[in-house]
């Protein structure tokens, strides 16, 4: 009986989690109306910081850098940072070279 109360808890947990929630959050909405406070995306895109974590990655810190600043979004409000976990190779020399926004070496 235990082990079928728990199958019956999880099945309609996981039916929740698909088709309740979504709904719900659909009559919240309706209910409430939307959040006037989101400003719209009209102009200028947000500021984005895409962090990238690095150990060891002098083979590939530069390939990764120049992927990033070829993203399709504009490169004045894009900033790439480079974590350096304690890298005992030319990871953050190479990323500085590579025209990361800021490099973070992290010590051993």
């Amino acid at each position: 009986m235990a082990l079928e109360i728990v199958f019956w808890v999880a099945a309609g947990l996981i039916v929740f989690a698909h088709l309740g929630y979504p709904l719900l959050l659909r009559g919240l909405v309706a209910a409430f109306g939307e959040d006037e406070r989101v400003p719209p995306l009209d102009g200028e895109p947000p500021m984005v910081s895409l962090i990238v974590a690095a150990y060891d990655e002098e083979g590939v810190i530069e390939r990764k850098v120049a992927n990033a600043r070829a993203l399709d979004y504009p490169g004045n409000r894009l900033e790439v940072i480079v974590a350096s976990d304690g890298s005992s190779d030319r990871t953050a020399d190479l990323a500085r070279s590579a025209d990361a926004d800021l490099v973070l070496e992290l010590p051993r």
